[in-house]
C-alpha cells in the first residue's frame, strides 16, 4: 500500500461539454487528446481500473495529470512504461497495480498507479485533468455491473448508451474494445458534421475536495489500438475512394492458429498500421489459403496511427489449420496485398509473429494489440528447486467470465524456503503435461496462483484430475474433482489438529490462506427460537471450552431437523467455522448420543417429523457422520416419504 500526501485543489468555472441525450453523435473536441475508453467498475474493489486512449496524432506526456472521481483528484504514478502515451496507444490507470498485474500478467503497455474510493457500478462522474489542472474529459458513465463498460467510438464525445456498451463477457484492458459501430465513408474524418444534431455548452464548477491519500494499482493485458468510426451510411468497397496507397501501410503482424481455448472462437489475426494516419479498411478482406474459408470483410474497421487490429475467429469465421496454412490480406477481395505462409505444425498458444526486419517466426509470447516479442522455446529448460512442500491448495475451474483467462490453480508452499518451479510439470486428465517456467516461484509459507496463461492447463468443468511433478518427474501431489459449480473453488479446508479435506466453496481465497474449521464436541443445552431471534437458527453447545453458540442459518438445515436431532442433552460433534469469540457457523456434525426426545405433539398441532422417525436407531443417524449438509437434507427428504 502506497501512502500519498493529500492535495487540496480548487477550480473556477470551467467550460465543459454537456451531452444532449437526444443527439446521437457528438464529434470530439480537438482539445481532448487523451480520453477514457473503458471502465472496469464491475471488478472487485482492489482490482478496478480504467483504460485511456490517445486519439490525437502526436504523443501526450501525462506527467502531472490527475484522475478525477468522487469530487476528488487522484495522482498518477507510472509503474510500467513511460508517462508519454504515443498516438493511437492505450494505457491503464489501476486502483491497485499489483493486483491488476496478477490478473493481467501479459499487459506490457503504460500502467499508472492511482487510488480512489471505489467506482460505482451504477455510474458516477469521472474525468481526466492535465498537468495545469484543466479538464480534458469529464462525464458520468452509464451502468455496467457485470462486465467492463466500453466506448464504441473513441472519436465521439457521446457519453450515452448510443456510444457506450457493456463488454459481452469480461473486459479488454489495454486492448481494442469489442463494441464495433459501422462506419460511413472510407475517408470520413473526426471533424465530420452530423445532420440534425446539436450540442450545447454548459458551465459547471468542480467543488474543492481533498485528494484520496492512498493508492494501489495493477496493470491490464495488452491488445489492439484500433479506431472504429461510427456511421450513418455505409458505402460498398466498390464505391469507396481509391486509397490504395494508404492501404499499403496495413500489414499482417501476428496470428495464432492453435489457441489454448476453442479454435472456433479463439484463433486470432492481428493487423498493424505502419503509418501516422488513421486508415479505414473498407476495401480490405482477410482470408486463409486459396479455397479455404470465406473471405472476411474489414469494411467496418479502421486502425489508428501505428495501431493494431485483432480479429478473432468467432467473428471472422476464418479457420486456420494447425498443420500448415496461410493468412492473406486482399484488396477488393481480388488482389493479394500480402500472404504469410506457415508449413510447421502450430503449437498450442504460440503465435506466428513478424519481427522488426519483417521476418516471421514462432513465438511463445503472444502480444495481441501490442508490439511483437519473439520468444522461442529453450532447448535446455531451466530447472528450479526440489521440494516436498508444494501442494495443490485451491482450484477455480468455472469462473463467471472467460474460462481461458480467469481459470486458475493455486499452489501452497508449507516449507520455510522459496521454491522455484522451473521445469516442474502439471499433468491434466488424459495425460497432457505442461511444463512450468523458472520465473514462477512459490514463496515460503505462501501461495502462488497460476492462471491458464501461465500454466497452460485447461480445466474441465465436468471432471478433472491434476498431478504435480517436480523436474525429476517425481509425483508430489494430485487432486481430482467432479461437476465444478460456477464461481466456486475446490478448496482444501483446514481442520485444526485434524486431517484436511476438500470441498466446493464460494469463499475463494486466491493467494491467501484457505478457510479453517474446528471440531467441537459437547452436549446441546438450548435451541434458539428463530421467530423470536430475527430468523437466526442456533443452539448452545456445552463444551470443554465453555458455552458456544452454533449457528446454522447459513447451512440452511430447515426447521424440522433441529427438532429431531438437536435435542437438549444430546451429545454431538460439530465441525464449525469460527465467526467470533464463542460463536461458530455449523458446517458438519455427528450424533454421538441422543438425548430423550420430546413427547409427540397431538394431531393437528404443528408437529415436526413423523413420530416413527424418533424411533430410528442411533446407528441410522451415525450414517450422517461428516456428510455434506446437502446429503443430510437429501436423506431426511427420503425419510419423510
Amino acid at each position: 500500500m502506497k501512502h500519498r500526501l493529500q492535495h487540496i485543489f480548487s477550480y473556477g468555472i470551467i467550460a465543459i461539454f454537456a451531452i444532449n441525450t437526444s443527439t446521437s453523435l457528438l464529434f470530439a473536441d480537438e482539445k481532448n487528446t487523451m480520453i477514457i475508453n473503458e471502465i472496469a467498475a464491475y471488478e472487485k474493489r482492489e482490482y478496478e481500473w480504467i483504460e485511456i486512449f490517445n486519439r490525437s496524432d502526436a504523443p501526450v506526456d501525462m506527467e502531472g495529470w490527475k484522475f478525477f472521481e468522487n469530487k476528488t483528484r487522484h495522482d498518477l504514478t507510472t509503474v510500467q512504461g513511460t508517462s508519454t502515451i504515443q498516438a493511437g496507444n492505450f494505457a491503464v490507470i489501476a486502483e491497485d497495480a499489483e493486483k491488476f498485474l496478477e490478473k493481467y500478467p501479459e499487459f506490457k503497455k503504460t500502467l499508472f498507479d492511482s487510488s480512489w474510493s471505489g467506482l460505482k457500478e451504477a455510474g458516477e462522474e469521472i474525468g481526466l485533468l492535465d498537468e495545469k489542472g484543466e479538464i480534458r474529459e469529464l462525464f458520468t458513465y452509464i451502468s455496467a455491473p457485470d462486465t467492463s463498460l466500453e466506448r464504441k467510438n473513441a472519436w465521439l464525445d457521446d457519453f450515452s448508451g448510443e456510444n457506450w456498451a457493456p463488454h459481452a463477457d469480461s473486459a479488454t484492458p489495454g486492448a481494442q474494445n469489442t463494441t464495433f459501430p459501422e462506419i460511413s465513408t472510407a475517408n470520413e474524418t473526426k471533424t465530420a458534421l452530423i445532420k440534425n444534431s446539436e450540442s450545447t455548452k454548459n458551465t459547471e464548477p468542480i467543488q474543492n475536495e481533498p485528494e484520496h491519500t492512498e493508492s494501489r494499482s495493477k496493470p491490464p493485458p495488452s491488445e489492439p489500438d484500433t479506431y472504429e468510426p461510427d456511421t450513418t451510411e455505409q458505402e460498398s468497397a466498390q464505391n469507396a475512394p481509391d486509397n490504395t496507397d494508404d492501404l499499403k501501410n496495413i500489414i499482417i503482424s501476428e496470428f495464432v492458429p492453435n489457441p489454448a481455448g476453442s479454435d472456433t472462437s479463439e484463433e486470432w489475426i492481428e493487423l498493424a498500421n505502419t503509418s501516422d494516419r488513421t486508415i479505414a479498411l473498407q476495401r480490405l478482406f482477410l482470408d486463409d489459403e486459396e479455397g479455404g474459408s470465406k473471405p472476411f470483410s474489414l469494411e467496418k474497421y479502421a486502425i489508428a496511427p501505428f495501431g493494431f487490429l485483432v480479429i478473432k475467429s468467432r467473428e471472422s469465421k476464418l479457420s486456420l489449420k494447425n498443420s500448415g496454412d496461410s493468412v492473406r490480406l486482399l484488396l477488393d477481395n481480388e488482389k493479394i496485398l500480402e500472404e504469410i505462409v506457415y508449413d510447421d505444425s502450430a503449437l498450442e498458444d504460440e503465435s506466428f509473429a513478424r519481427d522488426e526486419e519483417g521476418t516471421f517466426s514462432w513465438s511463445q509470447t503472444t502480444t495481441p494489440g501490442a508490439e511483437n516479442i519473439i520468444a522461442e522455446k529453450s532447448d535446455t529448460p531451466i530447472n528450479g528447486n526440489l521440494s516436498k512442500n508444494i501442494f495443490f491448495s485451491e482450484i477455480f475451474p468455472n469462473p463467471k467470465g472467460s474460462d481461458a483467462s480467469d481459470e486458475w490453480i493455486e499452489l501452497e508452499n508449507t516449507g520455510e524456503s522459496d521454491v522455484n518451479l522451473g521445469n516442474w510439470k502439471i499433468e491434466e486428465k488424459g495425460g497432457k503435461t505442461h511444463a512450468l517456467s523458472h520465473e514462477l516461484v512459490v514463496p515460503a509459507y505462501g501461495w502462488l496462483t497460476l492462471y491458464r496463461t501461465e500454466s497452460g492447463v485447461s480445466l474441465n468443468n465436468s471432471s478433472e484430475e491434476l498431478s504435480l511433478f517436480n523436474f525429476e518427474s517425481t509425483l508430489i501431489d494430485s487432486i481430482e474433482y467432479e461437476k465444478a459449480p460456477e464461481e466456486q473453488s475446490f478448496t482444501k479446508i483446514r481442520i485444526k489438529d485434524h486431517d484436511n479435506f476438500w470441498e466446493w466453496t464460494e469463499e475463494t481465497t486466491e493467494g491467501d490462506e484457505n478457510p479453517s474449521y474446528e471440531i467441537l464436541s459437547g452436549t446441546i443445552e438450548k435451541m434458539s427460537d428463530p421467530t423470536a431471534n430475527g430468523g437466526l437458527k442456533s443452539f448452545l453447545l456445552k463444551t470443554a471450552k465453555g458455552m458456544l453458540e452454533i449457528e446454522y442459518e447459513a447451512a440452511d438445515l430447515g426447521n424440522q431437523l433441529p427438532e429431531t436431532l438437536f435435542i437438549p442433552e444430546s451429545e454431538i460433534e460439530v465441525i464449525g467455522k469460527q465467526l467470533k469469540q464463542n460463536q461458530y457457523e455449523l458446517k458438519r456434525f455427528t450424533i454421538i448420543q441422543r438425548g430423550n426426545p420430546v413427547p409427540e405433539k397431538k394431531a393437528g398441532a404443528n408437529s415436526a417429523l413423523p413420530a416413527a422417525l424418533f424411533g430410528v436407531p442411533i446407528a441410522a443417524f451415525t450414517m450422517l457422520n461428516f456428510f455434506p449438509l446437502e446429503k443430510i437434507k437429501s436423506l431426511l427428504a427420503g425419510m419423510r416419504k
